[in-house]
């Protein structure tokens, strides 16, 4: 079984089962009964806003309640519109103040608010946002923020390598330094639902998985089912991501769009490949997830980037892929969507690919996934190190044809041993690149080229999640 699919009336989710619970176990999200769970889950930004759903339908307060990661929904039968429950709130009446603040989560302000009417005191909430520009930025550019996030209950405190503001319904983090989930700049949502439901909040028996309706859902098969896409940028991509078990990534249009003004903006400015200066001809944000987010992409999503200064876009592709660092991110297991432009003009040219990645996804593969994939044949047997930065400097050309190892962004990874051998047994010299960490790849480069013809198996130990792993697998060289 894929890890969800489309049920009537909604969607099936097997990703928030607590750990140990039954295979193909989960939570159905739908609008039965005429209460649009499901529909207010998708409008309010779905999977990167909300998370996956902690529980079936459940009576709160006589109120038809259902929690997900980040926000618990709760119908309203005489507004008949579905609100999301003040969980910092009720967290803080119920006296968990100093266990949230050990999880980094600012204590709630006493705030003098005597005399001030609704507007006074609404205003004055909001202005303790001004003490994190980048928090308040993030506020002020969500969609009706004081929905989904209520107003502001404490100041915003200063942990060290982030700083975290608590509001009615969500904690922001600002985070200052690059962790397994963040980058430096990255403003993330804290799972408040989580918290309650850790908190004990809710009906144990609304948080035990249901069993999967099987019969409606999609037949698995053995290998991704790949339909062209009617792009042959986007159907290569998929074709190579197909060799290491991958599902296909859809094209999504913001961030089609973001490509394409990057692209015009290099061509019209030149600089460099994935930055951006303000006030110059068609800018549109100095980072990546600017300039996404500035073509209406996620603010909460992840984007990766990769760039060749030519327009030769399919042949571009092949190049990524016999990368490493390039190779990642069109071959990464929490890739959601993916979009790419090219330009032209004043002596310059330029691809660019965008590839969008949830922290929060679990395409429901063995990980790691690897690449070349389990079995894979004609494996090119050399590479030059032609990419930027270089994951072998110093090494002479040309080396081996690289491997690499990718775990899901928001898993906590620890590489042990690695070993590659060919068929005879004998060891072949590695050097080990990781990259940025919050990728949880690996890659693995021969210091010299491969045999042809040949059959190699790799080995790749460490722990995962706290729990040791290795993975194994084979593969052959082109003759």
């Amino acid at each position: 079984m894929p890890p969800d699919y489309d049920i009537p009336d909604g969607h099936f989710f097997t990703q928030g089962a607590p750990a140990g619970s039954p295979a193909g176990s989960g939570f159905g999200l739908t609008d039965d009964q005429g209460i649009p769970f499901w529909t207010t889950y998708q409008g309010e930004g779905g999977l990167l806003r909300m998370g996956y759903p902690l529980s079936g339908r459940f009576l709160r307060d006589g109120l038809v309640t259902q929690v997900m990661q980040k926000a618990v929904f709760q119908w309203d039968p005489d507004t008949r519109v579905v609100e999301f429950v003040n969980v910092l709130d009720e967290l803080n009446y119920a006296g968990h103040d100093d266990w949230l603040e050990d999880l980094l989560v600012p204590p709630q302000a006493a705030i003098d608010e005597t005399g001030l009417n609704l507007r006074q005191r609404e205003n004055g909430r909001l202005a303790l946002l001004a003490a994190s520009p980048a928090i308040e930025t993030f506020f002020n550019q969500t969609d009706d923020p004081i929905r989904l996030f209520g107003l502001p209950t404490s100041a915003v405190v200063d942990y060290g390598d982030m700083e975290a503001i608590r509001l009615q319904r969500a904690v922001l983090q600002l985070w200052k330094v690059e962790t397994e989930f963040a980058r430096p700049g990255d403003v993330l949502i804290a799972n408040g639902g989580q918290l309650a439901l850790r908190a004990g909040f809710f009906d144990p028996a609304a948080l035990a998985p249901e069993s999967g309706p099987e019969a409606t859902a999609p037949e698995p098969t053995a290998t991704p089912t790949i339909a062209p896409s009617g792009d042959v940028v986007i159907d290569r991509i998929n074709y190579w991501r197909a060799q290491a078990g991958l599902p296909a990534l859809p094209i999504n249009p913001a961030l089609m769009q973001a490509t394409r003004h990057h692209a015009d903006y290099y061509v019209l400015n030149g600089g460099g490949a994935h930055t951006e200066t303000p006030g110059l001809p068609g800018f549109t944000g100095a980072s990546i997830h600017d300039r996404a987010v500035a073509a209406g992409y996620p603010r909460y999503s992840w984007v990766d980037e990769d760039v060749a200064f030519n327009t030769d876009a399919v042949e571009n592709v092949d190049l990524f892929i016999a990368t490493v660092f390039h190779r990642l991110p069109l071959l990464h297991p929490s890739a959601i969507a993916i979009g790419y432009a090219t330009s032209s003009g004043n002596g310059r040219a330029i691809m660019v690919i965008d590839v969008g990645l949830d922290q929060n996804y679990n395409p429901g593969l063995d990980l790691p996934v690897v690449f070349p994939g389990p079995g894979q044949t004609d494996v090119p047997r050399l590479w030059y190190a032609y990419e930027s930065p270089n994951p072998v400097p110093g090494v002479p050309n040309p080396v081996g044809s690289p491997l690499t190892v990718s775990f899901l962004i928001g898993q906590s990874v620890q590489w042990g041993a690695v070993t590659l051998v060919s068929a005879g047994g004998a060891a072949v010299d590695v050097i080990l690149a990781e990259g940025p960490t919050w990728r949880k790849s690996l890659g693995i480069v021969p210091r010299t080229p491969l045999a042809a013809g040949t059959t190699y198996t790799a080995t790749v130990t460490g722990t995962v999640d706290g729990a040791g792993f290795s993975k194994t697998w084979s593969f052959t060289t082109a003759p």
